[in-house]
């Protein structure tokens, strides 16, 4: 993924979020967890495109690179590099995400279906997975180091890029709106390790909430920063995604 992007950028909380669309709530500090295990069957989803041709914007790459600083001095409180001197020579891995999504109610999904994603990402179309009209459905995601499915993963950071247009809906906005970016890491693991994070259907609710890519980011063995993103379309409303990326 290359970081090369500059643009209109903003960091915050996924309060942003909750506030307008009010989808989950959280209770208590502690974070959930990167692993859910599926009950049932699930169809497999088609994968659009890898993340090969991804591009990391300039922002969150800055954001990245200071978290990795601080995990490097945590971890290794003796080392006596630069900070230069550090990022100039960073190792780099790939994660593997499989995203689920899980119907609440009949008819809303076509079936509930995975996305098992290659390593480092890519991106998925829910046209032919949201079919309904009306009604509730869930995601939850498993992540973990390419190559080592058994590995414990810590230090798990989710960002999340907004592509969809924020919508005004029975008077309340829905999505954080064009070229937005937020730390959404406590809300999907808190969801992810409950019922999943809740999405609707009802007019295309969920397309702002999720529309756009979810970068996830670990630090683990050899002082590697780990790295995949998932991008999350619905083909069937091109005029709902920002100008600057339709």
């Amino acid at each position: 993924m290359r970081n090369n992007r500059v643009g209109v950028h903003h960091v915050g909380t996924m309060k942003a979020i909750l506030i307008v669309v009010a989808v989950i709530a959280i209770s208590g500090c502690k974070h959930g967890t990167a692993n859910w295990h599926p009950h049932g069957e699930f169809a497999s989803g088609n994968i659009v495109v890898s993340s090969k041709n991804f591009i990391v914007p300039k922002k969150l790459s800055h954001i990245f690179r200071t978290e990795y600083l601080n995990y490097i001095h945590k971890a290794y409180p003796k080392i006596v590099l630069t900070k230069s001197e550090i990022l100039s020579q960073i190792p780099r891995g790939l994660l593997d995400v499989t995203i689920y999504f899980m119907s609440g109610e009949q008819g809303v999904l076509s079936q509930n279906t995975e996305f098992d994603l290659p390593d480092g990402g890519g991106a998925i179309d829910l046209a032919g997975v949201v079919v309904g009209k009306k009604g509730s459905f869930y995601m939850h995601f498993n992540v973990h180091r390419a190559g080592e499915p058994k590995s414990p993963l810590k230090n798990l950071r989710i960002y999340f890029f907004s592509n969809t247009k924020q919508r005004k809906i029975g008077g309340n906005l829905f999505g954080a709106g064009c070229d937005r970016y937020m730390d959404v890491t406590k809300t999907l693991l808190t969801a992810n390790s409950k019922s999943g994070f809740h999405l609707n259907a009802t007019k295309i609710r969920y397309l702002p909430v999720i529309g756009g890519t979810f970068y996830f980011v670990s630090f683990g063995p050899n002082k590697k920063i780990y790295l995949s993103a998932v991008r999350i379309t619905d083909s069937r409303y091109p005029s709902l995604v920002c100008p600057a990326l339709n």
